[in-house]
């Protein structure tokens, strides 16, 4: 039985999707919330293979409250257990050590991505970019992806120079510098899309 009651963003990155969970953290935790959040942590564990992990939280009642739960439940999955157990260190803590975070937008690709087109041209659990076309396509945003992996962490301003870089570049390569002078980014890009050879190319880039 394998648990999946939590979703994978990243090869190193997960969440529970509990969009409403920050209310019921704050002044006191919930009771419940904080059950779900240690049963949820131990089916990640268990994914891992890890059942007797070393478990550091920090100080506020709800990491403690978090941590015990999650220290009663792996107890009993360590009788059952027969695997192979992997070294690891578990480190529940809350915002309450960085307040600011939850406050101050990031500027990084990624996250401006996740934010302004989920629910758009963007499936964030899935990481699906559906393009209208035409054609109509579909572009997974995974490690595979070399372009989205060289610009997903960097700030926006740092991507933009290097798209139109990349633009350009394509630009000497596709187009006769005079039919190309006097068009628009939007029209080269439309018409870079047209050529099957670099529409893959051009459909990420336009991302």
């Amino acid at each position: 039985e394998l648990p999946l009651s939590f979703v994978v963003i990243q090869d190193r990155g997960f969440h529970f999707d509990m969009l409403s969970s920050f209310q019921a953290l704050f002044p006191i935790i919930d009771p419940g919330l904080a059950s779900t959040v240690a049963h949820r942590l131990v089916d990640v564990c268990r994914c891992l293979q890890v059942t007797s992990p070393c478990i550091r939280h920090g100080s506020s009642a709800a990491c403690k409250s978090v941590a015990e739960q999650v220290q009663a439940e792996l107890s009993l999955c360590q009788r059952s257990s027969q695997d192979v157990q992997v070294p690891c260190q578990l480190l529940i803590l809350d915002r309450s050590v960085d307040m600011a975070a939850t406050l101050v937008h990031e500027y990084t690709y990624e996250a401006v991505a996740y934010d302004l087109l989920d629910g758009g041209i963007l499936d964030i659990d899935r990481n699906l970019v559906s393009l209208k076309g035409p054609p109509a396509r579909e572009l997974l945003l995974t490690e595979a992806d070399v372009l989205w992996e060289e610009l997903k962490h960097m700030h926006l301003e740092g991507v933009q120079r290097v798209v139109d870089g990349n633009i350009e570049e394509l630009r000497n390569q596709n187009a006769r510098q005079q039919d190309a002078a006097g068009m628009t980014t939007g029209d080269l890009l439309d018409m870079l899309r047209r050529s099957p050879e670099q529409r893959d190319t051009m459909d990420r880039l336009f991302l």
